[in-house]
């Protein structure tokens, strides 16, 4: 792509330079600043896509509850809205008049421009890297951001021009966003697949019994899991470490993933030696996958339940099992007056249900299978992930090239 003739230097760190008959000014003497409503933090995410352009609450809390927190001023239309709360700096264009529902910052024109360019200038702007409190942005803080300020023609020029790629960018990434969950649907079908059916597609099958789960190969047994695997209380050790079951499977020493965003305890009162090779249950998470087999030694909370086989048994292949109760809503069902995303899977209930028992040598089997088709699996959607990043990275630099005059779009 070409550039423009001549350019000079802006001042600004982010802005770089711009073309020599550009201007730039500070935000706050081109729009008028007023903040929006309110919310506590934890009442609200961010949505930012085609179908929800602006941020909306998610539904983890009572509308009353969060009302009662918030105010919902009228916004013009022809408006920029940024996000002060949270992941801060995130601007939209609104060309109608909406009601905002969290903390955001209206920014209204004060003279002629294209304002769907200055949404796409301030989404660039680095907030994070300056003064402004990191997830907390306010009007006297963007005020002083300086956006570059190309003559009104140029302006409707870059607009067309970005609304368009940033659109083919957008599509690419949704197709390869659906390409990733596809690959992540594919392999949860084919772990239960096979544990639930064996790697024998001819083999004849019986009636389970089991309400989540049907029939299962005839030569395969029916034992309740108190018959399958105990449960232990081991006593901490004083070298043992805080290890965390995690929703996606991972049963690991804290420190491996991350040390923050946890209820500490002052005095661990009732925790319990976790050991390399037990599969924990998390009793109150346990709806949500947070089923794993440990990979160190540690300690973990009372609500761990830490098992081993009472017989000779493959414990990976049960884990994947148990977690399949999980992902089915089976265990989820069992508890209609819990409040909503809980559980209380306690070790009687877990105990009194039934797993189904292939030979050991099938279970190993059924692992290994596992275990090979779901690295190939995971390698893909690492790729895909690759390319998501990518694509998203081009865009935001695409948008930064154009909106500062590094690449000339106009159609001469």
């Amino acid at each position: 792509m070409k550039r423009y003739d001549t350019y000079k230097d802006s001042g600004v760190q982010w802005i770089g330079e711009i073309p020599s008959h550009w201007n730039h000014t500070r935000i706050s003497r081109i729009f008028q600043i007023k903040a929006g409503g309110d919310a506590k933090q934890e009442f609200y995410s961010y949505t930012h896509d085609e179908r929800h352009p602006y941020p909306v609450f998610t539904n983890t809390k009572d509308p009353d509850e969060v009302y009662a927190y918030t105010s919902r001023p009228i916004f013009d239309a022809d408006t920029i809205t940024v996000t002060g709360r949270g992941e801060i700096g995130i601007a939209f264009y609104r060309d109608l008049p909406y009601d905002a529902i969290i903390r955001l910052l209206s920014l209204k024109p004060k003279i002629g421009m294209i304002t769907r360019f200055f949404m796409y200038a301030i989404n660039i702007i680095p907030f994070t890297s300056d003064s402004a409190a990191i997830g907390q942005l306010s009007a006297v803080q963007l005020g002083p951001k300086m956006v570059p300020i190309p003559p009104l023609e140029e302006q409707e020029g870059i607009v067309a021009f970005l609304d368009e790629k940033t659109a083919e960018i957008d599509e690419l990434v949704r197709q390869v966003e659906r390409e990733i969950e596809l690959l992540k649907e594919y392999k949860q079908a084919e772990i239960a697949r096979v544990v639930t059916r064996g790697l024998n597609p001819n083999a004849p099958l019986k009636p389970s019994g089991i309400s989540w789960i049907g029939d299962i190969p005839q030569h395969w047994e029916l034992r309740r899991a108190k018959y399958v695997f105990q449960k232990h209380k081991r006593p901490v050790r004083p070298e043992d470490e805080v290890i965390t079951c995690f929703r996606d499977g991972e049963v690991t020493l804290r420190k491996n993933r991350r040390t923050t965003g946890f209820t500490e305890s002052l005095t661990e009162t009732g925790y319990q030696g976790v050991r390399k090779g037990d599969l924990v249950i998390h009793q109150m998470d346990a709806f949500a996958g947070a089923i794993g087999i440990s990979d160190s030694d540690g300690k973990g909370t009372p609500v761990y339940h830490c098992c081993t086989p009472i017989t000779n048994e493959c414990t990976r292949y049960f884990c994947y099992q148990i977690r399949m109760m999980a992902f089915s809503g089976f265990i989820q069902s069992l508890y209609r007056g819990i409040r909503e995303r809980s559980s209380d899977f306690n070790f009687q209930v877990f105990g009194n249900q039934y797993l189904f028992i292939p030979p050991l040598a099938e279970q190993q089997e059924i692992v290994e299978y596992i275990d090979r088709k779901t690295t190939e699996i995971d390698r893909l959607v690492v790729e895909l992930t690759y390319q998501v990043e990518y694509l998203k990275e081009y865009k935001h630099r695409l948008i930064a090239d154009v909106v500062t005059g590094k690449i000339n779009v106009q159609r001469n």
